[in-house]
């Protein structure tokens, strides 16, 4: 594979790709992802509760599950 060649990428390796400006940018991912990172990358508002989601947290336990 041409391509992969002339940017040193192997098939399995792994790859993390954006769209910037209409452009696809692949870069091989030299270290692991974790959590954290995606979180850290992650848009704030993403992270509030909307009225459904605070509707479902407020609901009382109905069965036999365990409410912490």
């Amino acid at each position: 594979m041409p391509m992969l060649d002339a940017a040193g990428i192997a098939l399995g390796d792994k790859v993390n790709i954006e769209a910037k400006a209409g452009k696809l940018i692949m870069t091989l991912v030299d270290e692991p992802i974790t959590l954290e990172d995606l979180l850290a990358e992650s848009p704030k508002e993403s992270f509030k509760a909307l009225d459904e989601d605070q509707d479902w947290i407020d609901t009382k336990p109905i069965g036999r599950e365990i409410y912490i």
